[in-house]
């Protein structure tokens, strides 16, 4: 038997629950759940289409038609804080930008600094063809990824301090950005060939842009830089606004906002006559943002932003962006630029850059 232990130690404030919403509970399942996601991410530069990536991960993590997967799973916490409201504070506006919604649900939270260790024990026969994607999705969730609500928005970002095989240390923990833009380097070169086209969804490809974005002591504080950097940027993508303010008014646009690129649903309100309008597309409520943001715990007390985009196809080829307000609405082609979201991280004059 094969045992791979992972250990993670929560930098940024942790929405995660169960079936009751307004409580908070560290979950295996949910922490399986993210591992599936990492899995898919990884595994098709490996395997090659999405169809073989699906039936891969249903045999290795299990599903009502193949059963029991290839591994069990268990979650140990040490110095996990006890459940607690949030304050979102009004110098805390990103905080509040990044976690939209969750203020108005009074959602509960663990508080960083928890240390979080992961165990899959693999059944016999298992071979390295299964652990070894199962080992790199471990390792992609603890430097791009995080847990519960508004992972890909940094809350509940878990940052891996230990990885062991068989009780063999496997991991040496970046002691600065430059060390950790190596890691993150070599973890993506594991990964070649990556594919060069788009991929049919979200995963590492040669169209994969990743930086290390800046560092701090407090790590809630640099998610919330980060998160009012965003708040600004997108409001002052004027032409967007223009655009939705013609439509309101009767008139006719051929195209949607840019900021789509950024997911989908994001609606628009003016202040200074009240109107408001929905951007959506016509037969999905929503499509995830292709940016990921993770704070990485580095030595001496340190902080780290890890920001990653994973461009792929936005919508099927035949959905189409709905835009609705004023009682009307309109359709149009899904045409997503994701310049849009690399100008973003261009904002970060210090960043590291890490290309495929």
């Amino acid at each position: 038997m094969n045992e791979l232990v992972a250990t993670y130690k929560l930098t940024t404030p942790l929405f995660m629950a169960g079936a009751d919403q307004t409580g908070a509970e560290m979950r295996a399942p949910s922490i399986k759940g993210a591992l599936r996601f990492w899995y898919r991410a990884i595994a098709l530069s490996q395997l090659g289409s999405w169809q073989e990536v699906q039936e891969k991960e249903r045999k290795i993590f299990g599903s009502s038609k193949t059963g029991q997967g290839r591994f069990l799973i268990t979650v140990e916490r040490k110095g996990l804080s006890s459940s607690k409201t949030f304050d979102f504070k009004h110098d805390q506006a990103g905080i509040v930008y990044l976690g939209y919604g969750l203020k108005d649900a009074q959602r509960k939270y663990f508080e960083p600094g928890a240390s979080i260790t992961v165990k899959l024990l693999f059944k016999p026969g298992s071979g390295e063809e299964t652990v070894e994607p199962v080992m790199k999705a471990l390792i992609a969730l603890g430097l791009f990824g995080g847990l519960g609500a508004r992972a890909r928005n940094g809350l509940g970002s878990v940052a891996i301090t230990s990885l062991q095989i068989d009780g063999v240390e496997k991991w040496d923990n970046p002691k600065d950005e430059k060390e950790l833009k190596k890691k993150i380097a070599e973890f993506v070169q594991s990964l070649a060939p990556l594919p060069a086209e788009l991929p049919a969804y979200t995963a590492f490809s040669a169209q994969t842009r990743i930086d290390v974005a800046g560092a701090d002591r407090d790590p809630v504080k640099l998610l919330d830089d980060i998160g009012k950097k965003m708040m600004v940027y997108r409001r002052d993508i004027k032409s967007d606004s223009a655009l939705i303010r013609k439509f309101l008014s009767g008139g006719d646009i051929s195209a949607h906002p840019y900021r789509v690129a950024f997911g989908l649903p994001h609606n628009y309100f003016f202040k200074s006559d009240g109107n408001k309008a929905n951007v959506n597309a016509v037969q999905r409520e929503r499509r995830a943002g292709p940016l990921f943001i993770h704070v990485h715990a580095l030595a001496g007390g340190r902080y780290a932003a890890v920001l990653t985009l994973l461009p792929a196809e936005f919508l099927p080829a035949e959905e189409q962006i709905k835009i609705t307000g004023s009682g009307r609405d309109k359709k149009l082609p899904c045409r997503v630029d994701y310049g849009v979201i690399e100008k973003f991280m261009l904002q970060f004059p210090n960043r590291l850059e890490v290309r495929p």
